[in-house]
This record gives structure tokens, C-alpha cells and sequence, in this order.
């Protein structure tokens, strides 16, 4: 019985493969050998031996196009007072990881959780850069592939949903406690720092509180691009110190979400992606001189138990509890007086998600807002950082003030209820900040990571809904 099953199943997979391949031959090429070879040459490079051996690393590693980068001693050259690290993906398989096509597999792993089907996946790469002096990071810019639409003449489409940079802890590069190179790994960001949901409490909080255990070494979120955001400049006073000095930014991990267009197998050509970040680096110490710039922190909320009904108009809020940021910014408010100035901000949903803002809150009263787009377009120049204004600046988020994230949604195109996620037809509610009085030596911030999550439907994060199926 099991071999006729594994022969059954073998067999069908090559009749799924050959009617796909054909279908798509009506319209478009395969991907071709040459593409193929063009992947393996640009992967090989990377596993051999460098100055730094790279031997004990334990995940793969981005390309690096650098400008005024010294390699040898880890640090901008001497030519210009800044340097430029282009971490990019090697040509990443768009398909799915199902079909082997020209011996490749696809990267694409994750199915939309309403209707099965499968339309993203995640790669994380260590970045191949040793950071021997500290540096600050001044700017950050996508460079994203794009492909000529075979659906809609003269149009591209891109299979980037976000790049994240994270920031870790020394040792992540030859840690052997988790795989980078797992997709679960990556997609389930299995190399920060556990914590749970805020909401989360009494004895379950227990529980689980004694069943996670602390993870080390660690990374931290970073900086962020979302589908159609643009570039972040953080002028001249501002900037993210990395280096050897820096309780938790001395290695670099990047991820990319990857989400095919809709009906990708039937109507698309399989790509290689081969996407980038560059960032933008001016060295701390130069030539006896130090480079003052105020240190930038990141702090993102998120709820990860999103479950909006179809066919409402929904404002959905939740709060992050003012106990929960004091204690993810304990070093912090203890260096700066209890006291942090959010400067900046990245507000993200997806399309169905029409404004979003945040609420700062004091002594039970709103007293302003930290960021707000009140006709959000998601896929679009909205998915960028923006500075707040000016008054905004400089209204310090105190000790013991709590925070209101805030989405209005519009369901009524929904087919199903609309749950979070990385798919087609999936939601998101989300802030990222940056914001100042921040101490980057500090052992003390983020004890539990900086991404303070919730779970509005508890549900949906400890064992989920039935695929399909309503409440």
C-alpha cells in the first residue's frame, strides 16, 4: 500500500509538472538553462574560503556590492566619508517549492490561509560583511527586481513584498542552535528573541513563560521595506550605530517575503529574483575624529491575531500596555530621564486597510498622535517611513504612557473573513517606530525583543481556525 502511494503520488507530481510546464510554454518560456547556471555561478562564490573564513558559518550569504568598503579591516575605505554595502539575494527561484523545475526548487511554501492556495514564501540570508570599527547607517534603499507582465501588456509586477534588515548579537553567523537556511526559521523570525503576546495571561502566561526559553544569541528588527516604499534618509543628526561597540547590532541578517501575483502558476513565467538593500554607512571614528549623530531605536507593534469579518466597514484598535514599553525600554528610559521621542514612523496594511494612526495616550487621554495616513493605498509610496510633524517630535513618549494602534478596514470585496497574514487577501495592522534617547550600548532595552505583538483572537496564535471554515 505504500509504495503504490508513493508511486500514485510520484506519479501525479510529474503529471502536475508537465501540464504546468505546458500550459505556460502556450505563452512564456520556462526558465532556462542558462538562468539556471547564472544562479549556480553567482551561489559558488560564496562558499569559498575568504580572508575572514567564512568555513564555520552555518546559513547562506547575500552578494555584496560595495563602494569605499575596506573588507580587510571591516570598515569604510579612506577614499570618501562614506561607504555603500549593496546586500543582495542570490537569484532567488519564484515558484512553487512543490514543483522542481530544471532541478531547482521554488522558494514559494505558504498557503493563503482561507483558501490553500500557495503564493509566498521567505528567504533569510547572513550578510557577508564583518563590521570591525562601528559605523553608523545613514540611509537604506531597495532595489527591486521588476518583470514585464504577461497579462497586462507594457506593465511590470515585482514578487517583493518586504526586505527587513535585522540586527544581531554576535555569534548568529555560526550558531548551530537554529538553521537560517530553514523557511520556517526565517518566516516564523525564529531567530529574535521569543516573547508572547501581550494579551496573553494568567496561568497559559505561566505556562508558556516557563516553556520558552531565552534565545541567544538573538536579532532584533530593523530597518524595513514594505512593497512600493521608498527610500529612508536619516539627514544629518540622526543615524543606526552597528559595530563591535553595540550591545546587539554586530551582524546583520536580511529577509525577503516573497508574494506572486495572484493565479501565478496558471498565468505567470517562473523568475529569478535577484532584489536588493543598499545602505549608506559613515564611519563613527575617522581620522581622530568622531562623528556625532543621535542614535536611532526601533520599536514595532503589531497584532497578529487578526480576524475581520467580510463585508463590514471595521475600525479595529488595540493598545500596547504601558507597562509593556517600560519594560521594553527599560536601559533607555533609565539613561534619558523616562523619557523617548518617537521622530519617525512606518504604518502598514494591506488593501483592504483604508487609515491607520496611532494614539498616544496619557493618564487614560489621547494627547496626540504619532503617525497617521487617513487614505492609506498599501503596494505604494504609503509603505514608507515618514517623519512626523514637527510638534509630534518633540512630544516625548513619557514612563507610563501607553500607545493605540488604530485600522480602518473595509471588508466588503472580501469573498471569506479576512485573517492576519503574509498572503493574497490576508491583513495586517502594524507601527514601526524610530525614535530617539535611545543607548545602543545599553544590554538593558528590549529584553523581549522590539516587536511587541498582541493577539487580538487568541485563537488564531495558539492552534488557528480550520482551514476554510468560519467561526
Amino acid at each position: 500500500m505504500v509504495v503504490g502511494r508513493l508511486l500514485g503520488l510520484t506519479v501525479a507530481a510529474v503529471v502536475v509538472l508537465t501540464i504546468w510546464v505546458q500550459l505556460a510554454a502556450f505563452t512564456q518560456e520556462r526558465v532556462s538553462q542558462t538562468e539556471v547556471k547564472f544562479f549556480q555561478e553567482q551561489t559558488r562564490e560564496l562558499y569559498l574560503p575568504g580572508v575572514e573564513s567564512r568555513e564555520e558559518w552555518t546559513a547562506g550569504r547575500s552578494l555584496v556590492e560595495a563602494e569605499n568598503w575596506d573588507r580587510e579591516n571591516g570598515r569604510c575605505g579612506d577614499e570618501a566619508e562614506t561607504c555603500t554595502l549593496t546586500l543582495r539575494f542570490p537569484p532567488q527561484p519564484i515558484w512553487d517549492s512543490e514543483l522542481v523545475i530544471n532541478g531547482t526548487r521554488g522558494v514559494l511554501d505558504i498557503e493563503q490561509p482561507m483558501t490553500g492556495e500557495i503564493d509566498a514564501g521567505f528567504k533569510c540570508l547572513l550578510a557577508d560583511v564583518v563590521l570591525q570599527e562601528d559605523h553608523w547607517i545613514t540611509s537604506v534603499e531597495p532595489l527591486i527586481d521588476t518583470f514585464p507582465d504577461p497579462n497586462r501588456p507594457g506593465s511590470r509586477y515585482d514578487v517583493v513584498h518586504h526586505m527587513d534588515l535585522f540586527f544581531c548579537e554576535p555569534g548568529v553567523r555560526t550558531t548551530r542552535r537554529y538553521n537560517l537556511d530553514d523557511s520556517f526559521t526565517c518566516s516564523h523570525d525564529s531567530f529574535i528573541q521569543n516573547s508572547l503576546p501581550l494579551n496573553v495571561e494568567g496561568r497559559l502566561k505561566k505556562f508558556l513563560e516557563m516553556a520558552i526559553k531565552e534565545l541567544h544569541p538573538a536579532c532584533f528588527f530593523g530597518l524595513v521595506y514594505d512593497r512600493g516604499g521608498e527610500s529612508l534618509s536619516l539627514g544629518q543628526d540622526l543615524g543606526f550605530l552597528i559595530g563591535p561597540s553595540t550591545s546587539g547590532s554586530r551582524e546583520i541578517v536580511v529577509q525577503s517575503h516573497y508574494l506572486a501575483p495572484k493565479h501565478y502558476r496558471e498565468r505567470y513565467t517562473p523568475v529569478w529574483d535577484n532584489s536588493a538593500f543598499k545602505i549608506t554607512l559613515r564611519r563613527v571614528k575617522r581620522e581622530g575624529r568622531e562623528e556625532k549623530r543621535d542614535p536611532i531605536g526601533l520599536l514595532a507593534i503589531n497584532d497578529y491575531g487578526l480576524k475581520y469579518p467580510k463585508g463590514r466597514v471595521i475600525q479595529h484598535s488595540y493598545a500596547v500596555p504601558s507597562s509593556d514599553l517600560g519594560e521594553a525600554l527599560t536601559g533607555d528610559f533609565a539613561d534619558f530621564g523616562n523619557e523617548i521621542q518617537p521622530v519617525a514612523v512606518h504604518l502598514h496594511g494591506h488593501f483592504l486597510t483604508k487609515s491607520i494612526w496611532v494614539d498616544h495616550m496619557r493618564g487614560g487621554k489621547k494627547v496626540g498622535e504619532y503617525g497617521r495616513k487617513d487614505e492609506y493605498r498599501a503596494d505604494g509610496p504609503d509603505q514608507s517611513f515618514f517623519f512626523l510633524p514637527q510638534g509630534d517630535q518633540e512630544r516625548p513618549l513619557l514612563r507610563g504612557d501607553h500607545l493605540r494602534v488604530n485600522c480602518l478596514v473595509d471588508t466588503r470585496p472580501a469573498e471569506n473573513d479576512v485573517l492576519y497574514g503574509v498572503s493574497h487577501d490576508t491583513e495586517m495592522c502594524a507601527a514601526i517606530f524610530i525614535y530617539k534617547n535611545h543607548n545602543p550600548l545599553s544590554p538593558l532595552n528590549y529584553p523581549k525583543s522590539n516587536i511587541l505583538s498582541l493577539c487580538t483572537d487568541l485563537r488564531l496564535c495558539l492552534g488557528g481556525y480550520p482551514k476554510g471554515q468560519e467561526e
